[in-house]
């Protein structure tokens, strides 16, 4: 059997539990944000091993910490949108009948809400009312992409903990694996990383986008249907695709500012800067968010290609004047 060990990295957090551990002031709501990947639930677990362990920090031996990480301990329910594009009230009003039902074995209840981003208005409301007046028991931990999708008053009354992205270092020791390259390209985040190492089609994806993304500055809006083409050929890599598209235009916008240093796809320099001389600013700033808003919501729509090819009209008539 492995043993278990501390989540590498995060040395704000893990002190941040550690003092509320030593000082017993664990409150009744948390709000873990941070990108997919980034790590949200590792360090909710280890937090809830804080919270139901004797030890300061985990000891990570006992029957409370080895039922935590087997996902087995009675006391840590854990809730997420299964798949789907959002939590319902319903699933949620079944977490406030379990809120009720008192813990078994430690003196404290656990709640763990993935992907609380997506609970609709019904299932926070729904919500709010148990978090307004918790059991003494009840501790919820709220899992969340961006704070800005939780309802304000159910923000009120939780401590929001940041969970920010790794350091170059603490990927090579998490993964075991050293790639400078792919360190840079997942800007801290963990999973990302992980997933690119085990992507084999990543290069071979990568290097098609780049040659299909240059005919956003055609002037001939023809051309582009390459690129939604492309999108449409290989959209269960849709999200790899996306995270390209969103870095791209990021890489722009670093070079519109002089930080050419900070540009993540180093390799690229003369597609990012032939791109860059037909765009402006305004046009690239506008064509990240409307990216990153189908991104976001991609998940809603069956009809995947007309999506995208609206998309990529939008961004062409957008940096085309």
């Amino acid at each position: 059997m492995n043993t278990l060990k501390p989540p590498i990295g995060q040395e704000r957090l893990k002190n941040f539990f550690y003092g509320l551990k030593k000082d017993n002031r664990f409150l009744s709501a948390y709000v873990f944000e941070g990108a997919s990947g980034a790590g949200k639930e590792t360090m909710a677990r280890y937090f809830a091993s804080f919270i139901l362990c004797e030890s300061n920090p985990p000891c990570l031996k006992c029957n409370a910490c080895l039922t935590i990480y087997a996902r087995t301990n009675p006391d840590v329910i854990m809730v997420s949108n299964d798949d789907k594009a959002e939590i319902s009230v319903a699933k949620i009003r079944e977490l406030v009948n379990d809120v009720f039902i008192r813990p078994r074995n430690g003196g404290k209840k656990i709640f763990i809400i993935k992907n609380a981003h997506l609970m609709n208005e019904s299932a926070q409301n729904a919500l709010l009312k148990v978090i307004e007046e918790p059991p003494e028991y009840a501790v919820f931990m709220l899992l969340c992409e961006s704070k800005s999708k939780i309802l304000p008053t159910i923000l009120s009354r939780c401590t929001h903990v940041l969970v920010p992205p790794l350091s170059k270092n603490d990927l090579f020791e998490m993964s075991g694996s050293k790639n400078e390259f792919l360190a840079a390209y997942s800007m801290g985040n963990p999973g990302r990383y992980l997933s690119l190492l085990e992507d084999g089609e990543f290069p071979a994806l990568r290097s098609e986008f780049f040659e299909k993304i240059t005919s956003l500055t055609s002037k001939n809006r023809a051309d582009i249907y390459t690129l939604c083409d492309f999108f449409e050929k290989n959209k269960d890599n849709k999200d790899r695709l996306f995270e390209m598209l969103i870095l791209f235009f990021g890489d722009i916008l670093l070079m519109k500012n002089f930080e050419e240093k900070r540009i993540v796809n180093g390799d690229k320099t003369e597609i990012l800067k032939n791109f860059n001389n037909k765009t402006t600013k305004a046009a690239v700033l506008n064509s990240l968010e409307c990216a990153a808003k189908l991104w976001r919501e991609i998940g809603k729509y069956g009809a995947y290609p007309i999506y995208v090819n609206t998309m990529f009209i939008k961004l062409w008539e957008e940096i085309n004047g």
